[in-house]
C-alpha cells in the first residue's frame, strides 16, 4: 500500500473515532448534534453555538478552527431543532429546551425525518454521512471519508488492485435486511400505536412499517403506505394520486391523509 493511501485511510478512521466517540455517549444536548452533523467537533457540552469561527475546530481537521460557514449550518440546525421541538414560544421555555439531554439516536432520528427529501444544498453536510457511519442509511454514493468498514475493506482491495481502477465494474447491490435494532424500534412503536390510534390506521401504518426497508425514515414508510393504498387490496385505504391517499371518517365518508400527519403520528409515538 502506498504511502499515501495509508495516510488517507489513517485519517479516515481518525474522522470515524472522532464521531464514534461522541455517537456512543448515552446523551448530548441539542447543540451538541447540530454541531456534528455540521461537521464541527463540539467543545463540552454546549447549550448553543459558540460566536466564532475560531472557538470550535472542524472534525476534517482538529487543528484548524472552523470556518463561518460550518458555524452557520450549526446555527440554522439547532433553529430548526427548536421549532420542531418546542410548543412554545417565550424565550424561557428554548433556554430549557437547550439544556435538555437527550439520547443520541433521538436527534438523529429528528434529523433524518426533518431533513428527508431536502436536496443536497439544503440538508447539513455530514448528516448522511453520519448515519451511513451507523448503518441506519444506506448510502449509493458512499460519503468520503467512509465509513470504517469500508476503510478495512478499501485497505484489503488494494493488494488485489488499484483503488482508482475499483468501481470501473458494475457491481449487484448487497440485498438489505432489518436490523435487530430496527425490529426492536418498530416493536415498540406498533405497541404504542396500538394503544392510542384509532385501531384500523395504526393497523394500516403498523403493516406499512413492517413493509419498509428502513421503518426510521419517514419518506421509506409513506411510500409504502401509499403503495398499498394504490393497491387497491384495502377497503380502509384510498388513494388519490401520487403522494395522496384518505382514509375513513365519520358517516361513511373519507378524509386526507397527509405525510405530515404521518410524520407526527410516528414523532409522538417513537420509543423515548
Amino acid at each position: 500500500m502506498s504511502n499515501s493511501t495509508s495516510n488517507e485511510l489513517q485519517e479516515r478512521e481518525r474522522i470515524n473515532a472522532t464521531f464514534k466517540s461522541f455517537t456512543g455517549l448515552d446523551s448530548w444536548t441539542p447543540a451538541m448534534g447540530a454541531l456534528l452533523v455540521s461537521g464541527l467537533v463540539p467543545a463540552g457540552r454546549p447549550h448553543g453555538i459558540p460566536v466564532g469561527a475560531g472557538a470550535i475546530c472542524s472534525v476534517r481537521n482538529l487543528a484548524v478552527a472552523a470556518n463561518e460557514e460550518e458555524i452557520k449550518w450549526a446555527r440554522k440546525v439547532l433553529e430548526n431543532w427548536l421549532d420542531g421541538n418546542v410548543d412554545d414560544d417565550d424565550e424561557a421555555s428554548r433556554i430549557q429546551a437547550l439544556k435538555a439531554e437527550i439520547k443520541p439516536s433521538e436527534f438523529l432520528l429528528w434529523a433524518m425525518e426533518d431533513y428527508d427529501g431536502s436536496p443536497a444544498f439544503l440538508t447539513p453536510p455530514w448528516l448522511d454521512y453520519l448515519l451511513a457511519l451507523l448503518e441506519w442509511k444506506h448510502q449509493d454514493n458512499v460519503p468520503l471519508p467512509a465509513p470504517s468498514s469500508l476503510v478495512t475493506r478499501a485497505a484489503a482491495l488494494e493488494k488485489l488492485v488499484p483503488l482508482n481502477s475499483i468501481g470501473s465494474t458494475p457491481t449487484k447491490s448487497i440485498p438489505q435486511t432489518v436490523s435487530s435494532d430496527d425490529a426492536t424500534y418498530v416493536e415498540q412503536l406498533s405497541a404504542s400505536l396500538r394503544r392510542t390510534v384509532e385501531p384500523v390506521l395504526a393497523k394500516r401504518i403498523i403493516e406499512a412499517l413492517g413493509r419498509s426497508e428502513n421503518p426510521r425514515v419517514l419518506k421509506s414508510v409513506w411510500t409504502q403506505l401509499c403503495k398499498m393504498a394504490e393497491s387497491k387490496k384495502y377497503d380502509d385505504l384510498k388513494f388519490d394520486g401520487e403522494g395522496e391517499i384518505s382514509i375513513p371518517a365519520a358517516g361513511k365518508m373519507w378524509k386526507r391523509y397527509t405525510r405530515d400527519a404521518l410524520r407526527q403520528c410516528l414523532r409522538k409515538h417513537r420509543p423515548k
